[in-house]
């Protein structure tokens, strides 16, 4: 039963230490202030290439914004920029599609 446990703990640490994968293409940033966010869409690839993506903000109202990109490798350019009356409770919903279909989500704010 030890040597079981000190096995499936070494496994865990060992995982924890496996690197997260590629860098994502897209960031997003927020800033609270007065009752409102702004959501700044900012692209930062490590290759030149095509984004594809979704940014959805919800707050007291709603807003999407869907587009596709061309950006260049290393340079980080700001591409989309949302601003919104939220409340407290607020959701920034980023949705990137790869090329092979895969599609990464980050999200920022309460999202309840």
């Amino acid at each position: 039963m030890i040597h079981a446990l000190a096995f499936f703990l070494g496994l865990a640490t060992s995982h924890a230490m496996m690197p997260t994968g590629p860098k994502l293409p897209l960031e997003l940033e927020t800033i609270e202030e007065d009752g409102r966010v702004t959501v700044v869409l900012v692209a930062n690839p490590e290759v030149s290439r095509r984004i594809d993506y979704t940014l959805e903000l919800k707050g007291l109202s709603s807003s999407t914004h869907r587009s596709s990109s061309e950006v260049a490798a290393g340079q980080r350019t700001e591409i989309s920029r949302m601003r919104m009356s939220v409340g407290e409770d607020w959701c920034a919903r980023l949705s990137i599609t790869e090329p092979d279909g895969s599609v990464h989500v980050i999200t920022r704010g309460p999202c309840r």
